[in-house]
Formats: C-alpha cells, structure tokens, sequence
C-alpha cells in the first residue's frame, strides 16, 4: 500500500489558503507518490488496527527535519484528504485525542484514517512531516485480560515475592483493577478453563511445598484456601524425586490439569541487566496429569520418556490434543542440588557462556482421555535448529502461535511469534513482532485478538496486541498503556473468559496459617533471609502453638544459625517431643512420625536411642532415604565414619539420582580416615563429570593441603581464578596456600572480604556470610571491624552463640574486662553450661578484682572436666593472689 503525502497542502491549510486550492495540491502530491520529509511517526505504527472498543493511544513522534520545533500541527483525516476530523496544536512530541473526538470517529462509516503532524522551520521557512494509516476492526476482543505485574529485578521479586501483584484490565482504556497483592508466596503460571463455571488455576507456594498449585472457583470473589489446593509433589512421591510443577495449564473442560513433573531448571539470576534478569528454562522432566474427578496423578504416555525434557504443554480447544516442547534431558548437578532455589550464572556456566545450546522442538500428541499416544515432531516447529515453545492453540482450533528463539525458553531478548496452520503447514514470522522479546501471548476467545508481552519501550514488559484475520494474517501491535506499569513488569497476560464485571477480586485465604508461614521460613532460608525466617515461624507459632512443623523448621534454624542448645532450641525439642508422642499415640506405626523423633533424639546427643529407632523405623520402611540420611548423619556426627560408608551404598541404590552429593560426603569420610589416595581419586572424576561444580575444587584444595600435595593445589587454584574469580571462596583458599608468606596471604584475605561484603549487600541478613566475615577480619587481626560485624550479627539475633561467643573472646583479647563479662552471663543464661565460659569468665573477673566470683568460676569449670589444665593453673594462681592454699 503506498504512502502519500500533503505536506505542501497543509501547510497552505494552516495559512490563509482555502480548502480547494489544499484539495487540488493534495491530488498532486498523491499523484507524484510524495515521500514523507523530517518526521519519523514512532506510535502507532502504519496500518495499526485498533479494536472497535480500543480508548484514545497517544501518538508519539520524533521530529528529526526540524530540531528546532517548539510546535507541532497534528490532524486526523480521511485517506482521501477531503476530510479533516480532528486538528489540534501541541508543544510536545506526542499527543492523545480527546476521548469524545475519537469516539466520533470511531463511529463514522469510514474505517481507515490518516494521523498526519507537521512542524514549521522559520529559519528554512519549510515543513516537516510525517504520516501513518490506522484503522478499526469490526472484531471486537471482547474479554478483558489477566495479568501479573513484577518488580525487578528478578532475584528482588523471588526475595520479596508479596511485591508481585495481579490485575484485570480492559482493552476499553481505564487503570487495571488489582485483584490480588501482598501473596507472601511466589504465584506463577496462572490459567482459565474455556467453559462451564469460571476457575483459577495457578501455581502457589504452600504449606512448605514448592509443588503447590491452586484450582478455585471463581464468584465475585477468588477464594484461595488449603481445601483447593493441590501438589504435584504428590506425583509418584514414593520414588524420591523432587517434583515442582512447572508451567502447568487446566483443560478447557476445567476436568484435567498438565504440568511438568519430576522437573529440575536452569534459573538463574542476572542482575547485571534489569531488562533480563533472570535465565529459566527446563533441563529435564515428564508431563504429568492431574484428573480433578478422580483425585489421581499420573504420567501423560508419549510425554513421559525420561530421556527427555518435556514441558510447557498447552491444549487445543477441545482437550482432545496436547502441544508440548521437548528436547534431550540434560542434568546439572548443581542445578538439581539447589531445586528451586536461584542459582548464580557461574553455577550454570556451560548455558550462560554459551557454550551449550539448549533448543526445544515442538511436538503434539494425543489426550485420549488421560492414555496419551505417540508424539509427533510439528513440521516447521521442530528440528529447524531454533528453539520453539510456548504454543498457544486459537479457541476457534485454526491456529497455533508459538514461540521461536535462538536458544532457552522464557525472557529470550530475540523471542520471536510465529503463526502456523493448526493443520499443518509452514509457520510464518508475525508481523507483529518488535525487536526486543515478543513471548507469553494468549488468544482472545474470539480467536481475532493476541495478546503478548514485548520490552520494546524499555526494561519494564508491556503489554500488546495484534489482530488475526481468518487467513491468520495479524496486524502491527497495538500497545495496551492503560495496563503499563512505571516500575513494574507486566507478563502472563491470559484473556479472562468469563464476565469480567462480575470478578472482583481474588482473596488469599491459604496465607494466613501456620503451614504458609514455615513454607516462607523455608524461602527466606534459602535466601539468606534469616531475620524474616524467624520472624515468620513466630507468626506461625502465634496462629497455631502445636504445630508440630514450625518447631521442627525452627529447629532446624537454630541449627544453621548456630544455635542449637540454646534455651528457646532446648525449649522447642521438648514441644516438638511432646507433639510427636501424642501423634504417635494414635498413629504408632507412622514411619514419618518416628523419624521426626528419632532426628530430636539425635539433635538432643541421644544419638544410641536415636539409632535404635531407625532400625524399627526401616522395618516399617525397608525403602526410607530419610531414615538411612539420618543413620548417616548420626554416624558423621560421632565419628564413625568407617560405619557410614555402607549407608552411602544403600542411599544411592534407593535413590541414584544422588549419588553426586552422596559420593562428596563420600569424600569426606575417606578424608577423615586419612584415605587421601582414594578421596582424591573419587573427587577427581566427580571433577571430570561435573567441571563447573567449583565447590569440588574448593574440597580437592583442602585435601591436597592437608596432604602435602600443593601440585595438586596449584593447579585447582588456577583454575578457580579463571572461573571462579567472584567468590570469597577462592581468596581464602589462596590465602591458606600463601600462609608462609604473610603479604600474600593478607591480600587474598582482604580481596575474600571485600567479595563477602558484595554479598551482603544483597543478602544482609545472611549470618553465615556475616560469620565468615568477622572470623576473616579476625585473621587479619582488625579487631574493631571483627567487633563491630558480630554486633551486627547481634542486632539480627541477640542470643547467636558463635556471635557471643567469639565477641567475648575479642573483649577479653582487647582487655575490655567488663564487656567479656556481660557476654558470658549471656552465654550461660541462653545456653547450657561449658568450661570455657567459666574460665575465661573468671580470667576478667579476677582482672576487675572480683576474686571471689571469679573462683568460683574456675571451680565450676573444674566440677565440669577436673582435668581442665588452664583451669587448674588459673585457681592456683587466684589463691596464691588471694594469700590462700
């Protein structure tokens, strides 16, 4: 179609020229196909099809013929240029109509139009101008769209998943309704059923359970409540495998739900591009089936081949077929370690390097009522060197759109739409597309509307839409600006097929108990998130005071906190103990309820008692990996490490996919057993099969030092300063090499604190990175900066041990006698009594003259270990100072 241009004309318009001497200079410019001169018209874009509802879209120029322009004419008229409907004067470079001039329009018998604007050089004494066509459909979209609205970047989001909101907004302009906000768990994946009664169905994370996913019905208000809410960790459980369920879709009956099970995926955050802060995609799982009739889980035949990744299925409009993404499976160690929690991109170095291409092929297949069939690769769509997902059938079952990329899925900057025959036949590159991500589309139910995500206009997602006509040919984007977002990014956009008036809200009913609360202490955890972990067991404790697994996971806290012992630790294994026995009065037999108990006798040093159990548990449960980690465990913990190798044996016969992490305690226990021959043998091929699991080095160093064998060392180290060169880790190794030479050794020390406070600054609540911090400035003896980290670690948690701990041996070091005192009346009013806080407390007692006290200090260590050496010199001392014998 060609353009034309009456620049000339109107700029005899806007002078005293009357309207026919325009209409004649018109012709003669259409006639001579004139170009258009000095304006680039940004939005919309030319032949922009705006639906017959759409709300006046702010036009937008750059004006590159006239740099000086301080004014622009802008003017909406026929194609003919007969008629003029809208003029107006601005004096930026972008302009909105007013909303009753363009429903005017809207309702003239003509459906195409002109945007023209021009500005006026004094200086040249000529115009500048530019064009493009628009028109309105006679398709309306017809439903209003459901969307997510996220912060980024991304690893802020999954750290502060109640930032993420959810809303429903119209294509007829007016602010987005909020339907859902301050979800303190991570909800993902949402989709709508077609017919029948209106439902939500989206993944949640709940009650400690990443596997979570939500089917609800939907009246004026969404209630979401533990009573509909499911989890794919119940799919074949029994095998040990972790299941998350990814990218799970309902049918269109609302009768079955698809997802991706027995999952692991690359996701990884990027927080060095805003844009794209994140990589996820999935590197291995099946399509699992969920029968909401029968209560049921099972595979999907035909996606299930455990030699691959398959997932992202999406179904047609009848559920009588499913499209999916596969490719050969692919197993990260570090990724299947870490489940869901984010990984580093050095963690995934082999993807975020490149130098390994991951691209999906389409396939379909069969429901067949839940009995699957034989896959079948969709020409066009598969084995064409790209990766290709995110398939979305049209309602009317006449198309397919997907997804293409160079490689990956999710969040690919060159993510391309491609539209294709549902049939069969050659996909073609929509024209709709922008330069910058074109992904997560829905159909409207109409099967004329698209709508999809884009970063065209900068960091924060938008989003679009495009008309498809019955010959699948799609019109320019028309970008949705009621629904954009300052510093939001707008994605998972999905047509709402119900009526839209009558969805008001949807209202979390699951979050507020006591299984939500340990599920977001488990999270925090993981993120380092240690001070909102324990708030949030408190908050789980006030709802619900017996309930058994908040005292578990606080607990466990304490323990990676280094707390265990302490009063409130000693006082939650007595609760717990408590809660288990009266379980166990009505469930004796419960092998999960007894391993619960038998792990608080081992936490409580009743370690014999402990191993006792397990033996009745593993009658109960020949096949318990939990039990035989405990027996493990315990082993570790009192030295037997000869005793612990067969354990390791039957771990990975119960469950092979960990024999990597299982073969590294391995390593330690041959270590320990000073059977360094065989520990550097087997951590060499752990090495060899996973080279970018730098943890390995890291351990091989250590034992190479310990063995004398600083070749070895050297060259691990080497290593890690290519590859590894960001992480503390490496400096305190290099460091510990260097230790006969002081300057070196200082050095590294200094380069590992300042890369532990670039960790901090991200996770500063992270005791374990706060701990090692102060135990460096220790070693470089910068006492003040050592004193003033583990305050901090104080401020987090008043009663830390280690904190308490090692700050007293600082006050006593640096002579603050009065300081040291305090800390160790704190340390024997949170925990149980030791030696050394006797003793050392007596040593400042006796230097503030406090001579009685402090003697009866070094008695109580003495009644403790009689054999205390220091003890026993120290009261010799004080006596003789005291004229006594």
């Amino acid at each position: 179609m060609s353009r034309y241009w009456g620049l000339m004309v109107l700029a005899l318009l806007l002078s005293s020229c009357g309207y026919r001497e325009a209409k004649k200079q018109l012709q003669e410019m259409k006639l001579h196909n004139g170009l258009p001169l000095g304006i680039k018209v940004i939005y919309p874009f030319d032949g922009t099809l705006f639906p017959p509802e759409f709300y006046p879209p702010t036009f937008s120029w750059a004006d590159t013929g006239n740099a000086t322009a301080r004014q622009w004419y802008v003017f909406i008229h026929d194609t003919a240029v007969t008629k003029f409907y809208i003029k107006d004067k601005v004096s930026s470079s972008s302009w909105r109509p007013d909303s009753m001039e363009w429903e005017k329009i809207k309702r003239l018998p003509a459906k195409n139009f002109v945007f023209t604007v021009m500005s006026y050089s004094p200086i040249t004494k000529s115009y500048a101008g530019g064009q493009v066509r628009f028109a309105f459909s006679n398709d309306s979209v017809g439903a209003d769209i459901f969307f997510r609205a996220v912060t980024l970047p991304f690893s802020f989001a999954v750290k502060n998943v109640h930032t993420i909101e959810w809303y429903l907004g119209s294509v007829k302009g007016g602010r987005p309704r909020l339907m859902l906000k301050d979800m303190p768990v991570c909800g993902n994946c949402h989709s709508f059923p077609a017919g029948g009664k209106p439902i939500l169905a989206m993944d949640v994370d709940y009650g400690n359970d990443k596997g979570s996913y939500t089917i609800a019905e939907i009246d004026d208000t969404c209630r979401m409540r533990p009573d509909n809410i499911i989890t794919w960790s119940d799919f074949k459980r029994e095998e040990h495998e972790p299941t998350y369920g990814l990218l799970s879709q309902i049918s269109p009956d609302g009768n079955y739900v698809l997802s991706t099970v027995k999952d692991l995926s690359v996701f990884v955050a990027v927080d060095d591009n805003l844009a794209y802060s994140q990589l996820f995609f999935p590197i291995k799982g099946i399509i699992g089936v969920y029968d909401r009739q029968k209560r049921s889980f099972y595979a999907l035949k035909g996606a299930d081949d455990p030699r691959y990744v398959q997932s992202n299925p999406s179904w047609s409009p009848d559920g009588q077929e499913v499209i999916f993404a596969r490719t050969t499976a692919y197993i990260n160690e570090k990724v299947r370690q870490s489940g869901r929690a984010l990984l580093s991109a050095k963690d995934v170095k082999e993807f975020t390097s490149r130098h390994k291409s991951f691209k999906y092929d389409l396939y379909r297949i069969r429901f067949n009522h839940g009995q699957g069939g034989e896959p079948e690769p969709i020409p066009g769509a598969s084995a064409n060197g790209k990766s290709n997902y995110f398939a979305k059938y049209s309602p009317d079952g006449k198309w397919i759109v997907f997804c293409q990329a160079e490689n990956f899925m999710l969040l690919q900057p060159d993510a391309q739409l491609y539209i294709m025959p549902a049939s069969g036949g050659q996909p073609r590159r929509m024209n709709c597309n922008l330069p910058s991500m074109n992904s997560w589309h829905s159909w409207s139910p109409n099967s004329r509307w698209l709508v999809f995500s884009s970063k065209y206009k900068g960091i924060y997602t938008q989003l679009y839409l495009t008309h498809i006509d019955e010959n699948g040919n799609d019109s320019p984007p028309v970008l949705l600006e009621n629904l954009l977002f300052e510093k939001r990014a707008a994605n998972i956009p999905e047509f709402y097929p119900g009526r839209a008036e009558h969805f008001k809200a949807i209202k979390d009913e699951f979050s507020h108990t006591a299984p939500y609360f340990v599920q977001l202490c488990a999270d925090n955890m993981v993120n380092g998130y240690y001070r909102r972990a324990w708030d949030n067991l408190e908050k789980a404790l006030r709802i619900d005071s017996n309930y058994l697994e908040a005292y578990v996971q606080r607990i466990l806290l304490n323990a990676t906190l280094g707390q265990s012992n302490s009063i409130i630790d000693r006082a939650d294994k007595r609760k717990a103990q408590l809660l288990v026995e009266n379980l166990l009065s009505q469930h004796p037999d419960n092998d999960e309820l007894l391993l619960i108990k038998a792990t608080l006798l081992s936490s409580q040093g009743k370690t014999a008692e402990a191993l006792q159990l397990t033996d009745r548990i593993l009658k109960i449960n020949p096949q318990s990996y939990k039990t035989y980690e405990l027996i493990a465990s315990i082993y570790r913990k009192t030295g037997q490490y000869q005793r612990v190798l067969p354990v390791y044996d039957k771990m990975i016969q119960l469950v092979p996919q960990n024999v990597t992490q299982i073969n590294q305690y391995r390593v330690d226990a041959y270590v320990e057993l000073e059977r360094y021959n065989e520990a550097l043998a087997l951590i060499g091929q752990l090495i060899q099969k996973h080279p970018y699991l730098y943890d390995l080095r890291a351990k091989r160093i250590i034992i190479a030092l310990r063995k004398n064998d600083r070749s070895i060392a050297q060259k691990d180290l080497d290593v890690l300063l290519a590859e590894n060169a960001d992480d503390e880790t490496t400096y305190e190794l290099l460091a510990q090499y260097f230790a006969n030479d002081p300057a070196k050794s200082s050095t590294y020390l200094q380069k590992a604190i300042e890369l532990t406070n670039k960790k901090l600054e991200s996770s500063p609540e992270d005791i374990t990175l706060l701990m090692k911090k102060a135990g460096l400035l220790s070693v470089l003896r910068s006492w003040k900066q050592a004193d003033a980290t583990l305050s901090r670690i104080l401020e987090l948690f008043p009663y830390n041990y280690e904190a308490l701990k090692q700050k007293a041996k600082l006050k006593l070091m640096q002579k603050q006698w009065s300081e040291a005192v305090n800390l160790y009346n704190q340390l024997e009013k949170y925990y149980l009594p030791e030696e050394e806080f006797f003793n050392n407390r007596a040593i400042a007692r006796v230097n503030l003259g406090m001579l009685e006290q402090a003697l009866a200090d070094f008695d109580r260590a003495l009644q403790m270990n009689p054999n205390n050496k220091d003890a026993q010199l120290n009261k010799a001392k004080l006596l003789q100072m005291m004229g006594r014998r």
